[in-house]
């Protein structure tokens, strides 16, 4: 009786088998990954295209609040503009001879003096000098400067000469002496106010006597007679003292007010009173787009307000970011399910292979085990239970039993003086690597014994 050598009866794994089975895995787990790699991309996208959306919606509420402030400060300081034009007309009505001092008072104690700043190209008063009056006015302006100031633009007729400036700057000085109606553009603005009784905005002119030629504009109003309410049958024109005047370079305006939002909107703006549409401020590159625009009435003239949001360098690096880590993640979920997949593939038909082949192994043993004369047996030290093929029960119980055999019972069957011998061999055998190989004598159902050769061989950790 003999225990089975403890090698394997598996057959090797060729390199053919493993060509075949990695060929096998890779098809079966490619479409897998494949699946996966177009599902993230779609989730991706869909991510991506949302987050995008999203940015849009907070570009478009950042330039909706842009323009909204722009516009409103717009207003604001077109409102600072015509209250201080209300003001100087004021003092104008309540007396015709305001003289040089008194008039530099009044700039200090009203704040003219940053209307430069503000936008505005300077605020200026000019009485209406009829025709013979004209040498008057120049004797007092010579009184009042100390130096010759002449009526300048026009030689006969009434005229609208410049007598009061504010502030009393370079460029704003040297028109002291222009008859501002001179300009068909600015008389025609001025007798326009006279006509309304209130503030008006002339066409487009260049303020060039300031040094600028961008487009600009007046806001001219008529200063009248106190009793202009009293003398209602008299002719307006008959009762006009003078005119303020308000230079408004459109571009020094917007940027007076814009310039904080310069990196979300540009402004463009625009005449459209007239049948022609005339751009008052453009922009050195046309954007693309319509960009949102604001109408806007100042001094009886339709102007419009043009806003265009400014392109961000970082509007799209949510977008990006969200296209870039999907991306990545969406390979690298791919890669791993590909190799996931095919590693599960290559495990099932290693699996598959190595159960045929224990199969086979189990087959022959069997078979090898009914043919031959020797009892097999197989006991795991750990374990109660024992193996006995039947040639083996046979020698040691005289039949073959059913269910588990356990050690023990197989001691048991032993004479004592034969189990001590067979443990004996067993212990040297374990613990000292002896040879496993004893005669040992079993009795037999007929009152004999029966002499048996144990062999067996141990498989160490």
């Amino acid at each position: 009786m003999s225990s089975p050598d403890s090698s394997s009866l598996i057959p090797p794994e060729t390199d053919a088998d493993a060509r075949d089975i990695g060929a096998t895995s890779w098809r079966r787990a490619l479409p897998l990954a494949l699946v996966v790699l177009l599902l993230g991309a779609v989730l991706t996208l869909a991510g991506a295209r949302y987050v995008d959306r999203l940015e849009s919606a907070q570009a478009t509420q950042d330039t909706q609040h842009a323009v909204n402030r722009v516009t409103s400060a717009l207003l604001e300081r077109l409102n600072y503009y015509t209250a201080h034009m209300r003001a100087t007309a004021g003092l104008f009505v309540a007396s015709d001879r305001v003289t040089l001092f008194e008039w530099e008072r009044y700039i200090a104690t009203t704040e003219l003096r940053p209307l430069n700043e503000m936008g505005a190209a300077g605020l200026v008063y000019a009485p209406r000098v009829a025709a013979d009056r004209r040498a008057d006015w120049e004797d007092f302006m010579f009184y009042a400067y100390d130096r010759v100031i002449a009526i300048r633009g026009s030689t006969e007729g009434a005229a609208y000469p410049v007598q009061f400036a504010a502030p009393r700057v370079s460029t704003l000085e040297v028109i002291l002496g222009f008859d501002l109606a001179s300009n068909p553009t600015r008389r025609a603005a001025i007798e326009a106010s006279i006509t309304r009784g209130d503030i008006v905005l002339s066409g487009t002119i260049t303020l060039k006597d300031a040094g600028d030629a961008s487009p600009a504009g007046i806001l001219a109003l008529p200063v009248f007679h106190p009793a202009k309410d009293l003398m209602r049958d008299a002719p307006a024109s008959d009762l006009v003292r003078g005119v303020v005047v308000l230079g408004l370079r459109y571009g020094d305006w917007i940027a007076s007010v814009s310039n904080d939002w310069a990196e979300q909107v540009q402004v463009e703006l625009i005449d459209e009173s007239d049948e022609a549409p005339v751009p008052l401020v453009s922009l050195s590159e046309r954007p693309s787009g319509d960009g949102m625009s604001r109408p806007l009435m100042v001094g009886g003239r339709q102007l419009r307000l043009v806003f265009h949001p400014v392109a961000q360098a970082g509007d799209s690096v949510a977008g990006l970011t969200v296209r870039a880590a999907g991306g990545v993640l969406t390979l690298a979920f791919a890669l791993l399910t590909f190799y996931l997949a095919s590693g599960r593939h290559r495990a099932l038909a290693s699996a598959a292979r190595i159960g045929g082949a224990l199969a086979d192994s189990e087959r022959r043993f069997a078979l090898a085990a009914t043919a031959t004369s020797d009892g097999i047996w197989e006991w795991v030290s750990d374990r109660s239970e024992m193996y006995l093929s039947d040639r083996a029960q046979r020698m040691l119980f005289g039949a073959p039993r059913a269910g588990p055999i356990a050690w023990r019972e197989v001691l048991h069957g032993l004479l004592p003086a034969e189990r001590r011998v067979l443990l004996l061999a067993l212990r040297g055998h374990l613990r000292h690597r002896q040879a496993l190989e004893v005669a040992i004598s079993v009795p037999n159902a007929m009152g004999g014994s029966r002499h048996l050769l144990v062999r067996g061989r141990a498989a160490w950790d």
